[in-house]
């Protein structure tokens, strides 16, 4: 893995596929022809990284999560909604 705090170049990209680096991360973003060329090798890229979030650029498929997330307020499972307005007070509650 190889990480940087620079935009994500294609003359990066290069220099990670030549020293057969799997894993390209930043803080910053990406360039178009980065992008492509990551593509086309085989680079997994990861842009925008900051604590424990980022965006996936290229090798989305290579990428496990150790436990699934809830997307929505609606993943609560039923009954629980006290529990789900005690944790998004400013959320619409729907009738159904």
């Amino acid at each position: 893995m190889f990480y940087t705090t620079g935009r994500l170049t294609s003359e990066m990209v290069i220099k990670c596929a030549q020293m057969r680096i799997p894993f390209l991360v930043s803080r910053s973003g990406l360039t178009q022809m980065g992008h492509q060329i990551a593509k086309k090798v085989g680079i997994t890229m990861l842009g925008r990284a900051s604590g424990r979030h980022y965006l996936a650029f290229t090798g989305k498929e290579r990428l496990v999560r150790s436990s699934p997330q809830p997307t929505a307020l609606h993943d609560f499972p039923a009954g629980r909604e006290e529990e789900r307005a005690q944790q998004h007070p400013r959320s619409e509650r729907r009738e159904n």
